[in-house]
């Protein structure tokens, strides 16, 4: 669900990747959002209240209906976000794990400036098996809320519902989740095109070094865990 398409097309706050929430995972890393060093002395509790306070007034300021903070790493620790940020919501998008990897072993081949580290197909492994654990422990709680990917693209309606019922999205019609589905299938996000490269290089959809260790990748990937979770996920569906 593109960031420009719930700013430009729903009115809904969003901001980069600032990984606000990194903290919860018992480190910072690089955080260039939250820049007064006061702040990275403020207790978690007080830390969390600052950010969200903050985005709350400035979404109000903006006539925004809500924000969103998309930072994929807080998958890590959606369930402490759950229980620190009052009704708040976490939505989960999972994908097929082959896909992820090869996206992210394509990606670093097409951008090896940026990404090279990243080659390895051990590297998307493991971070596709990390972030199932992550959502797994958040879709406890009822305020986390699951789409899995390709049923979004190929039958955007069964979500109307769902999405619909989190309090930003509130607004929206069917026809919006339709759009947001078209959105994220023709990648209408331009700033993408212009984050690493211009002109914007081509990525191979299938990289020959995915196609070349598929059979190791499936067999360290959790889909174990994977069909759990898709699988309860469909058993809790509204019909």
């Amino acid at each position: 669900m593109g960031k420009r398409s719930l700013a430009t097309r729903f009115g809904v706050s969003t901001l980069r990747e600032a990984g606000v929430f990194n903290r919860l995972n018992a480190h910072t890393g690089k955080n260039d959002f939250i820049k007064p060093k006061i702040l990275k002395r403020l207790s978690m509790k007080a830390w969390t209240e600052c950010f969200y306070n903050t985005m709350d007034s400035l979404a109000l300021e903006n006539e925004k209906t809500g924000w969103v903070e998309k930072t994929p790493a807080h998958i890590n620790c959606a369930e402490k976000i759950l229980n620190m940020v009052p009704k708040s919501t976490v939505l989960i998008i999972i994908r097929n794990g082959e896909d992820v990897v090869n996206s992210i072993i394509s990606r670093a081949h097409c951008y090896p400036e940026k990404f090279g580290e990243q080659k390895h197909p051990d590297y998307g492994i493991k971070l596709w098996n990390r972030a199932l654990k992550g959502a797994s422990r958040a879709l406890v709680s009822p305020r986390a809320k699951l789409v899995v990917y390709e049923d979004f693209i190929s039958a955007p309606d069964r979500y109307a519902d769902q999405l619909t019922s989190i309090p930003v999205f509130s607004g929206f019609a069917r026809d919006d989740i339709k759009q947001m589905s078209l959105d994220t299938r023709q990648s209408l996000e331009p700033w993408k095109n212009k984050s690493f490269s211009t002109p914007k290089r081509v990525c191979l959809k299938y990289h020959p070094e995915f196609l070349n260790n598929r059979a190791y990748i499936n067999s360290k990937l959790n889909q174990n865990l994977y069909r759990d979770i898709v699988r309860n996920h469909k058993q809790h569906e509204p019909i």
